[in-house]
């Protein structure tokens, strides 16, 4: 499952050989790459925010020692 992104695009592809398909992909990730910089576009990374509710009593208690 991917993860939710401002952004969400597909791009298809052909490569005559199977062999350069990671090859290709990798090509073609840094060319998009190079183009955004070029332009002076950023994409933001997405942010994850982990909020806990409860704290296991050991946790607690070493948090408590100091």
């Amino acid at each position: 499952m991917s993860k939710p992104s401002p952004l969400d695009f597909e791009l298809r592809a052909f490569v005559p050989d199977i062999d350069d398909l990671m090859t290709a992909f990798s090509e073609l990730k840094l060319a998009i790459n190079a183009a955004l910089e070029e332009e002076g576009i950023e994409i933001p990374s997405q942010q994850n925010d982990l909020h806990l509710n409860t704290i296991y009593t050991e946790v607690q208690a070493i948090i408590s020692q100091k």
